[in-house]
């Protein structure tokens, strides 16, 4: 499966906006840095972070991850305080200036703010051709007017251009049509409620 994850992983840098973050996090490591990368859901922040980190020595950096930042205030708190080795607080009140203290005016700090875009039209075909030829596809399995429904319904984040590749992909093989044309790419944006 050309657009699953093991692709996505194997092959973080094969777009422009995550080129770019994996770059700005490896010198913000090698200058001991702050740094901090935004981006829409989908973009893929996590996968860039992942790769400019899965080589840190862990004896040496401390990496904090909160995936789910819907654990609110006082759960990323309590995250960043235990993370740091400090013994968290149990109120609220307390645990607020126990952050602040171990992360000591972090805001004025930071060196490095970059905020990952979607990818562009252009880079959007080159995307899916990529992970269609880390698959094994290197013909034209894809024509033009679809790559462009896509691009458009994804706003060129990596993960809805996954979903509605792989939708595409399979309206395409339900219609027994060997090339995913504009009727399979408007089918899979329908499907996905992408539109």
């Amino acid at each position: 499966m050309p657009f699953g994850r093991p692709w996505h992983r194997r092959s973080c840098t094969d777009t422009p906006g995550r080129a770019e973050a994996v770059a700005r996090i490896d010198w913000c490591i090698s200058q001991y840095a702050f740094g901090v990368i935004t981006g829409e859901g989908g973009v893929a922040k996590t996968v860039a972070i992942r790769a400019a980190t899965a080589a840190l020595d862990a004896s040496r950096h401390v990496t904090i991850y909160l995936r789910n930042p819907s654990v609110g205030v006082r759960g990323m708190l309590h995250h960043i305080v235990a993370t740091l080795g400090h013994v968290t607080s149990c109120y609220t009140a307390a645990l607020a200036p126990q952050a602040a203290e171990a992360l000591a005016a972090l805001d004025q700090r930071i060196a490095v703010r970059y905020a990952i875009a979607g990818m562009r039209p252009t880079e959007t075909g080159d995307y899916i051709t990529h992970h269609l030829g880390l698959a094994g596809r290197t013909d034209t399995l894809f024509r033009a007017d679809a790559i462009t429904l896509i691009d458009n319904a994804s706003h060129g984040y990596p993960r809805a251009v996954n979903s509605l590749a792989v939708n595409a992909l399979t309206a395409a093989f339900a219609k027994n049509s060997t090339i995913v044309d504009e009727k399979a790419a408007r089918v899979a944006i329908t499907e996905t409620g992408a539109d």
